[in-house]
């Protein structure tokens, strides 16, 4: 009996200690997760450059897309671009051709770096990438010329063969068959140098024109 009422109250005990624990954890204050900052990415031309968070009273998405314009605008441009940093209330500052891009704050920055650090990567990016969205836009109209003038080429030889068969064909059957000589059935020498000159004519103007063109 004894042995049974030891195990008993060593039940008891045990049962009372973990209700005990079971109470401390539900009472005690859980440790709050830090919450992640809300932020928004900067791209140009589809390509990801960086994300910023949010700064005072502008959120992330509206710093974002405010740069994303700016850079939407400049990167169309054919001039050089000047990416540079100020300085203005003892932040940091990226200006893309003297326009307010955007503020280094400490929220943008990871830890163990300066906000003048993070700006300098970001206008080295940047000015990588509007570099290359200029440079892939100067070779994209390159293309467009080259294929356009291939065509208008193209366009104007197969008009020069039109009108030459037009002439051959269709004006020649305008001239009345009396006109021609009762002999040899050839017309006259200026019927067929008048239409021999408006058909130079009307090419020459054709090729012209396409020149002009382009």
């Amino acid at each position: 009996m004894s042995r049974f009422r030891r195990f008993r109250m060593t039940g008891v005990i045990f049962a009372m200690t973990l209700m005990l624990i079971l109470a401390w954890f539900s009472t005690s204050p859980m440790p709050v997760q830090a919450q992640a900052r809300p932020t928004s990415v900067i791209t140009l031309d589809g390509r990801r450059l960086f994300e910023v968070s949010e700064a005072g009273q502008f959120s992330a998405e509206n710093r974002a897309a405010d740069a994303r314009l700016i850079l939407k605008q400049v990167v169309r441009s054919t001039e050089p671009v000047k990416v540079e940093i100020v300085e203005s209330n003892q932040l940091p500052v990226i200006q893309v051709n003297g326009r307010h891009l955007l503020t280094i704050t400490q929220q943008d920055t990871p830890p163990g770096r300066t906000t003048q650090e993070q700006a300098q990567i970001w206008a080295q990016q940047i000015t990588e990438a509007i570099s290359q969205g200029q440079e892939e836009r100067r070779l994209g109209y390159l293309w467009r010329a080259i294929l356009f003038t291939v065509l208008s080429v193209l366009s104007a030889i197969a008009l020069h063969l039109v009108l030459g068969w037009i002439w051959r064909s269709w004006f020649r059957r305008l001239v009345p068959k009396e006109a021609n000589n009762p002999d040899t059935g050839a017309q006259p020498k200026g019927i067929e140098l008048f239409l021999q000159l408006t058909l130079s004519l009307v090419r020459a103007g054709l090729w012209l024109g396409r020149v002009f063109k382009l």
